[in-house]
């Protein structure tokens, strides 16, 4: 579910609803964990009311198929790379 769905009332309820139980769990003295608190509470409430929608706050600017491309590379086991082929340096 794109996040524009949170203009719906119902569903922005929802997740003000979800959001103040998150942030009533979150406990911390200093600013930089009191941040990692709120900002976990925001991304747990919308995945708890849009669970359909991935949220990659660092990747907004890659396009929807490289993000299924890195996905599908990422779950390719990594080799050791000591092959020839694999390093043409080596090849030698």
């Amino acid at each position: 579910m794109p996040i524009h769905y949170l203009r719906r009332s119902t569903i922005a309820q929802q997740y003000r609803s979800e959001l103040a139980q998150q942030l009533s769990t979150c406990t911390g003295s200093g600013c930089d964990e009191a941040w990692q608190n709120v900002k976990g509470a925001m991304l747990a409430a919308f995945s708890a009311v849009c669970p359909t929608s991935p949220i990659r706050p660092q990747n907004h600017w890659i396009s929807a198929r490289s993000l299924s491309m890195i996905d599908a590379r990422k779950s390719i086991p990594a080799g050791n790379g000591t092959t020839a082929h694999a390093n043409p340096l080596n090849a030698k």
